[in-house]
């Protein structure tokens, strides 16, 4: 299953997994909440689903509830009104162990861009199809 990362443009990272648009919204938030117990499940000293960042301190924080409808993010390529102008950025996987979620700014981010391109192209062109998942 393809997937797509970015900087939060704070100190975090999120992680895209496109899918096809042919289920309910409700739906797709049960998936992801699975997914999020499976993983907790599978990994519990590496991933979490604690909201208090104090116990998730060094874990991989799954937040399904960022699937919501009411919910603020910031999209690819967006500063943050923070200090020191970030941005956050698509990476590519293999730039994970050499890049930090705060390396991209409001200064140097069309650099990175006119270097790497626009990685979240075609993030579109990678929807998964759930069915076979769900079973339908």
């Amino acid at each position: 299953m393809s997937s797509f990362i970015k900087t939060s443009g704070a100190t975090g990272l999120h992680i895209f997994v496109p899918v096809v648009r042919q289920y309910e919204y409700d739906t797709i938030r049960e998936v992801a909440q699975t997914l999020g117990a499976f993983l907790v499940r599978s990994h519990p000293k590496e991933v979490t689903t604690e909201w208090q960042t104090e116990k998730r301190r060094g874990m991989v924080f799954f937040d399904a509830n960022q699937n919501a409808r009411i919910k603020n993010l910031a999209c690819a390529y967006s500063p943050r009104s923070k200090p020191g102008g970030p941005v956050s950025m698509p990476l590519k996987w293999d730039e994970l162990d050499r890049i930090f979620p705060s390396d991209f700014t409001m200064l140097n981010a069309h650099e990175r861009v006119a270097k790497t391109g626009d990685l979240w192209a075609h993030i579109l062109d990678a929807k998964h199809d759930l069915s076979a998942l769900l079973g339908k």
